[in-house]
């Protein structure tokens, strides 16, 4: 499997999307941070990056968490727990408020498994 990795400053928004899909669509993987770069203090919104891609690419999300990066520059312990896969909206193009709620789904699977990293420190 193709994995597929890119820095939005090397690259137009437009270029990182159309590359991004044919990956997608060749069965590659692309790894996003939903609130469009890394959110150490957790305080950023997230965009509808990530639910655009799947649902242009008609590919399940996998909700991925990182916790512990704000330990990882002392040699610390981070951990990375994967949601079930969430399907895009299906059926017809996605609208704007379709693509909001599927990242609001999307980041609700991330935050599910950041509670259970919080439980388990």
């Amino acid at each position: 499997t193709e994995i597929y990795t890119l820095s939005l400053h090397d690259a137009l928004p437009i270029s990182a999307i159309k590359r991004s899909l044919k990956v997608l669509q060749g069965g590659g993987v692309v790894g996003i941070f939903p609130e469009g770069r890394r959110n150490r203090s957790g305080g950023l919104p997230p965009q509808t990056g990530v639910a655009l891609l799947s649902s242009l690419a008609r590919v399940p999300v996998v909700p991925a968490c990182i916790y512990g990066t704000d330990r990882a520059l002392r040699l610390g312990r981070i951990s990375v727990a994967f949601g079930e896969p969430i399907a895009p909206p299906e059926g017809r193009k996605a609208t704007r408020e379709d693509l909001a709620k599927f990242t609001s789904e999307i980041m609700k699977s991330i935050d599910m498994q950041a509670e259970r990293f919080r439980g388990n420190t």
